[in-house]
């Protein structure tokens, strides 16, 4: 069965997520529960696996929340993001304000970058957000696709113009 190197990476990151520190995410959540009750509006979501480690985390404030309301017709996700010490990247959910600036609707920490990690991430930005949205714009990842058609079915996925001229190198610099 052939590899990817996005199937590597996940193949490595989970085995590396068996030693992450326990702390570091009792204080994130921490943190989570005070900002939920100094504002309800505050959302957050936390994924854990069977040995109660941290898989994945979502979260948005209730200004990104209100954000979505109004400029959330177009969404670019990104999970291109650097990692940090977890190896956990960081992937926005971002769009453009009616000034032309990019605003941040929520963000996620996620362990692997799999079918069944973006249907739960998907899942909470219905829960958080109420509605899909009208685009998504991502990267040209399968898993990411199959997740969007099965939680998003209404919403008219595109790839991102970056990843398709980086592609688009790659793939026509050998012709």
């Amino acid at each position: 069965m052939p590899l990817n190197e996005r199937d590597m990476r996940n193949v490595i990151n989970r085995e590396r997520r068996k030693c992450r520190f326990q702390g570091d995410a009792k204080e994130v959540l921490i943190y989570f529960k005070k900002l939920k009750s100094q504002n309800n509006e505050f959302f957050y979501a936390v994924e854990k696996d069977e040995d109660d480690r941290l898989l994945n985390i979502f979260w948005a404030d209730a200004r990104c929340r209100a954000m979505y309301k109004v400029f959330g017709d177009v969404v670019s996700f990104d999970s291109t993001h650097s990692s940090n010490r977890y190896r956990m990247p960081l992937c926005p959910f971002v769009g453009v304000n009616h000034h032309g600036n990019t605003i941040v609707f929520a963000s996620t920490l996620i362990s692997y970058e799999d079918k069944e990690t973006f249907e739960w991430l998907f899942q909470q930005w219905i829960e958080c957000m109420g509605k899909a949205p009208d685009v998504l714009l991502t990267d040209q990842c399968k898993a990411m696709e199959g997740a969007i058609t099965e939680v998003f079915p209404e919403t008219k996925h595109r790839f991102c113009l970056w990843h398709i001229l980086q592609n688009t190198d790659t793939h026509l610099t050998k012709l």
